[in-house]
């Protein structure tokens, strides 16, 4: 029963990993470089569900579509999780500075698969035209297949930005 649940574990991250590669060699072939917005990050989140994000901007830079799968350490849904998140970008403090808020539908495969709604709320920081930051809190409630809110989700996501927008300054 263990093997079985980690061969599908490894199958998962394999997925998430490859869809990241072949969205960056899209991404880098079809979209200008010197748009304001519009990269595909990838790195590794750490906190109360730690595993993978993966987050491509709108090109307009207010809204992005996010893809959070890891380990959820809240003990009452502990195991591996998926969220996939829209959110809205709002300036904070110019262009690489904001603040983000969303919802998306939120996966968990513990004993039994079940689903739920996820919320996101925090800061993203676009620190280089390479290096996106970003602290936020992912509170998730599974009502399917089991009623449970995990709440422990706040998180620090460190990503690459794989087709390297240039953001340029306001003139």
């Amino acid at each position: 029963m263990k093997s079985i649940k980690y061969n599908k574990t490894i199958a998962q991250w394999t997925a998430i990993i490859l869809l990241g590669f072949g969205a960056q060699q899209i991404v880098a072939q079809t979209t200008p470089t010197k748009e304001i917005g519009g990269e595909v990050s990838l790195g590794p989140r750490l906190g109360g569900s730690s595993g993978l994000s993966f987050k491509k901007h709108s090109v307009t830079n207010t809204s992005a579509f996010e893809v959070l799968a890891g380990w959820n350490f809240d003990e009452n849904v502990e195991g591996v999780n998926m969220n996939f998140l829209w959110e809205k970008l709002v300036p904070f403090s110019g262009e690489r500075l904001g603040v983000i808020f969303g919802i998306g539908p939120g996966l968990a495969f513990l004993d039994e698969f079940r689903l739920g709604a996820a919320g996101i709320i925090g800061f993203d920081w676009r620190i280089t035209n390479i290096v996106n930051l970003q602290v936020d809190w992912q509170p998730t409630w599974y009502f399917i297949n089991g009623s449970d809110f995990s709440p422990i989700n706040a998180g620090f996501t460190a990503r690459y930005v794989l087709n390297h927008q240039v953001l340029h300054p306001k003139q």
